[in-house]
């Protein structure tokens, strides 16, 4: 999958590039350079299809799937997420910081459920 992204970055993408100025869209349309808003589309109304009660998801809501289940998994990695979405911290932060609030109170009240069904040791 790696050589045949290199190769349309390497040989298709300058070709639909043309002479339009590049505005940093990774893939293309035919028409100009601009984005590929069929691909767009397409996986909204995949999505709209098979997710029952799902009004369809846009490709970017799957960077917030993943940052959300990274940070639920690995409670204040906000770093690793900052890379896996190709962010800085500070935007990653004021997107996330929410997810830190939640899990704490999801960790203490784990932690009160145990004290009470343990003992009360301190």
């Amino acid at each position: 999958m790696t050589d045949l992204v290199t190769d349309y970055v390497r040989d298709f993408r300058p070709v639909l590039l043309g002479s339009a100025p590049d505005k940093g869209y990774l893939f293309l349309s035919s028409k100009g350079g601009g984005r590929f808003n069929a691909l767009n589309r397409q996986v909204f109304n995949v999505t709209k299809e098979h997710i029952p009660q799902c009004g369809g998801i846009s490709p970017h809501a799957f960077r917030h799937l993943v940052a959300t289940e990274w940070l639920t998994r690995n409670p204040n990695d906000f770093i690793t997420v900052a890379a896996l979405l190709n962010d800085t911290i500070e935007v990653i932060m004021k997107n996330y910081a929410h997810l830190k609030k939640a899990t704490s109170f999801d960790r203490y009240e784990a932690y009160v459920i145990k004290m009470m069904f343990n003992g009360w040791s301190l």
